[in-house]
């Protein structure tokens, strides 16, 4: 057997031994999951049903659902159980150091609590801040919130008057219902005693006009998304350069400080929130590549459509051809000798027909450019002799 195929078969028998280690993995974890909740479904205090996913204690009910994962989200445990409350909300998780590094720097504003060490442990997101801050006053619940968070959970959040406790993991579902119980009656406190949620036009209570904020800079960042593709597309398809890499550093020169003065706004217009350091991000990454497409695009666009020197042509011989194959499409290709000082060679896109009829190293064609209004050369078309 030849080197190439022992690998192939190599690489073939790693690929079905981890698809196997990950079937009897989720076969055994669903086995745990099924005995663990016939185990707790036993338990008189817990009443079940477990058609509609949901179960009662202490008079109050609780809804569980569990998600085995899919190829864009990981599996995800949740018990949630429904209050008596006004609005607000809030979303808790342990304390990580992107939290850390905002809050350092005076972006991010996190609600506090009257417990020091609860609030270097965990984190708090509300856009009712006040809100949240008066829920937590109670050293009940956040003693409660220990015990989930002690129990493996990953976040606990409160919204549409439901507190919600989420397990997150391949092994989401069975510590999620191991500790079920004492998850129920961590969620009985923190179900009770529910605060008044201050009036939304109080600036003071509310993050609302954030919200407003927030929707405008990503927005516009989304934007600039939406049209740096736009344009990328345009100038391949319409001014295609040969040196797209050196067009791409040469608009840097427009682009980085463009997105700088974005960035810059969108800090200063995001700042101040429990949110403040996703909403940064996210507008910093969509701006970012947005930003740095838009800036090669208009160039681009800007070298072509501003070029008014005739077209030279470059007569070059056909060296080979080749078919580019993809999932729904074929792209035909000439390869031929180039005419630009450094290069060997240059390809040129075609269709079946003349694919079909040119022999390499017999025909040669005649390739048309411009050298654009940057000094960028672009391709305009080409004929085959």
């Amino acid at each position: 057997m030849c080197p190439g195929n022992m690998l192939a078969f190599g690489m073939m028998a790693v690929v079905i031994a981890v698809a196997l280690v990950s079937l009897f993995s989720y076969v055994a974890s669903e086995k745990k999951f099924r005995e663990t909740l016939t185990l707790v479904m036993s338990d008189p205090e817990l009443r079940w049903n477990e058609k509609e996913h949901r179960f009662q204690y202490k008079d109050l009910d609780f809804f569980y659902r569990k998600f085995s994962g899919s190829r864009n989200r990981p599996p995800y445990f949740s018990v949630s159980v429904v209050c008596q409350g006004t609005g607000g909300g809030f979303g808790i998780s342990k304390e990580g150091g992107v939290e850390r590094f905002f809050k350092g720097v005076g972006v991010t504003r996190e609600v506090q609590t009257p417990e020091e060490e609860f609030n270097r442990r965990f984190f708090i997101a509300s856009d009712t801040p006040q809100f949240a801050q008066d829920y937590f006053v109670s050293a009940e619940k956040r003693e409660a919130m220990r015990q989930l968070f002690d129990g493996k959970a990953s976040t606990v959040t409160y919204g549409d008057q439901r507190v919600t406790v989420t397990w997150k993991g391949s092994s989401a579902h069975t510590d999620g219902i191991a500790a079920i119980k004492s998850t129920a009656g961590a969620l009985a406190v923190l179900a009770k005693d529910i605060p008044a949620c201050p009036d939304p036009a109080s600036s003071a209570g509310t993050e609302s006009g954030v919200s407003s904020n927030r929707v405008w800079m990503t927005g516009l960042a989304a934007g600039s998304l939406v049209a740096g593709l736009v344009s990328v597309v345009w100038t391949s398809a319409g001014y295609p350069v040969y040196d797209a890499w050196q067009l791409f550093l040469f608009s840097l020169k427009f682009s980085l400080p463009a997105l700088a003065v974005f960035l810059y706004f969108a800090v200063l217009t995001l700042a101040g929130t429990s949110r403040s350091h996703k909403d940064i991000l996210r507008t910093g990454f969509l701006a970012l590549a947005g930003f740095l497409m838009l800036g090669c695009g208009l160039t681009g666009l800007y070298n072509g459509m501003k070029d008014t020197s005739p077209p030279a042509g470059h007569t070059v011989s056909i060296l080979d051809k080749r078919i580019y194959k993809s999932k729904n499409s074929r792209t035909y290709k000439l390869i031929v000798q180039s005419w630009r000082p450094g290069n060997a060679i240059e390809d040129l896109p075609t269709n079946r027909g003349t694919f079909q009829r040119v022999v390499p190293g017999k025909h040669k064609v005649v390739v048309y450019t411009r050298p654009g209004k940057l000094g960028f050369e672009w391709f305009v078309t080409y004929r085959l002799l």
